[in-house]
């Protein structure tokens, strides 16, 4: 066994095997011939990391490729800074559907957090609640939008879908028209 005594500039694992850094080198540049080989295609690739007797290390779950020199370009491009849907067309929704009275209990937030979604939100719970806060609303509506408010609606399963199959998974009336409505309103903003 070598020891970092023995050679203070070496790397070197136990019995000879190669050190961590030598074996992410090679996954990198194994990434790498795997990418040039399919330039044309973007895509997700899961790489998990173990050391001699399996442990888990780290795990890389998602990484991102648009280009053949990705090394260039997966570093340095900047992450797109726009918000699916836009905020603007989701106050706007909210608002002209509690103008309608479509808005029944602080549940129609778990609402508007689903049709988020399916218009291509991403983010969790908690940071849903922070942004509606950080929203140009001009005003003020009947419900506070908090975290349970929208956790418990959907983690029963109740807004799993589109709005028109929640009915038959045992959501209230009024949940499945606030999200019908709420989807028109974000076509007619084209989002």
């Amino acid at each position: 066994m070598n020891n970092i005594e023995d050679n203070p500039n070496g790397q070197e694992g136990f019995s000879g095997e190669p050190s961590p850094s030598e074996i992410l080198s090679q996954m990198v540049d194994k990434l790498g011939e795997l990418l040039n080989g399919h330039p044309s295609k973007n895509g997700n690739i899961t790489i998990n990391y173990y050391n001699s007797v399996g442990q888990r290390i780290d795990s890389v779950t998602t990484q991102n490729f648009s280009s053949d020199k990705w090394f260039k370009t997966s570093y340095h491009t900047p992450v797109e800074n726009t918000q699916r849907p836009a905020p603007e067309a989701v106050v706007r929704a909210i608002e002209k559907t509690a103008h309608k009275g479509l808005w029944f209990a602080s549940t129609s937030w778990a609402v508007v957090y689903r049709v988020c979604q399916i218009k291509g939100y991403k983010k969790g719970f908690s940071q849903f609640v922070r942004d509606v806060n950080t929203w140009p609303f001009t005003v003020k509506l009947p419900f506070e939008c908090n975290f349970d408010a929208i956790q418990k609606p959907m983690t029963s399963g109740k807004l799993d879908g589109m709005p028109d199959s929640w009915g038959s998974q045992g959501a209230h009336e009024q949940m499945v028209k606030l999200g019908k409505a709420l989807l028109e309103e974000l076509e007619r903003e084209g989002q």
